[in-house]
């Protein structure tokens, strides 16, 4: 086996060229484009974010396609590759080809670390997947939106809001948790959690979160899914109130969920 002083030689003598690389702009979808590139490796080295995915056909097109995304690879030799994807607006990848022999070429990664810095925006929303190699993927199921609220202390009458999601553009599935409190007052006090038409004239549907008695008060929480549409909304309100003083006071906090 030569010494690493042998190879240092030969790399001056021949300057082999032991990788390629090559950055996919993923905005638009492609179909099996042939890339007429051969090596041993094939890498996804680096990309906007971990869920930028792309399709590898090796060879043939006849052969199945391979999903891949940053951080994985397969090695084997081959003298073409056809890349599929779906349209992804700002992501892209950054893909590695070696042209070496195995023992010549190899890629170290620490891959927990680094997903886990950038892309976990609520560490209690993750779920991680372990494919049983070497590679570790942290990723959110849910992203934080927004977070609104109110405590009036002047006796708010029906149809008050005390908490809003305002329009939410994106027509998806959110996680809603709410919270209420109504402070010991001399009169009774309810309030709706409700899903709100686009336009806001109507509910899609309500909850009566609460309803206190003469004198009475309380507090409490909870959490909801709501399937929205684009600019719907979801809010408290009050439903009645007879106080004549007294604190009623409500939060919301949403997080859309991943497409």
């Amino acid at each position: 086996m030569p010494s690493f002083a042998e190879k240092l030689e030969t790399l001056r003598k021949e300057a082999p060229e032991r990788y390629s690389s090559f950055t996919l702009d993923l905005t638009a979808a492609r179909a099996n484009v042939e890339f007429p590139i051969a090596g041993s490796y094939f890498y996804i080295h680096n990309g906007t974010d971990s869920l930028a995915t792309i399709t590898v056909r090796f060879n043939e097109l006849r052969n199945n396609p391979l999903p891949v995304v940053r951080g994985e690879g397969y090695k084997l030799p081959f003298y073409r590759m056809f890349l599929t994807n779906a349209a992804q607006a700002g992501k892209s990848v950054t893909v590695v080809v070696g042209v070496e022999e195995p023992g010549d070429f190899e890629i170290l990664q620490n891959r927990f670390s680094v997903d886990a810095l950038v892309e976990n925006t609520l560490a209690t929303s993750l779920w991680v997947k372990n494919d049983g190699t070497t590679s570790l993927y942290v990723r959110d199921r849910f992203y934080a939106v927004g977070q609104n609220g109110v405590a009036i202390a002047a006796a708010p009458a029906a149809g008050t809001i005390l908490a809003t999601t305002g329009a939410l553009a994106t027509a998806r599935i959110f996680r809603v948790q709410y919270s209420w409190s109504i402070q010991d007052a001399d009169g009774a006090a309810g309030l709706y959690l409700e899903h709100r038409t686009a336009a806001d004239t109507d509910y899609v549907n309500r909850t009566h979160l609460c309803g206190s008695g003469a004198h009475g008060g309380g507090s409490g929480h909870g959490e909801h899914f709501f399937n929205i549409s684009a600019n719907q909304r979801i809010r408290i309100v009050v439903a009645h109130n007879t106080n004549t003083y007294g604190i009623i006071g409500a939060l919301l906090t949403w997080e859309e969920t991943a497409a």
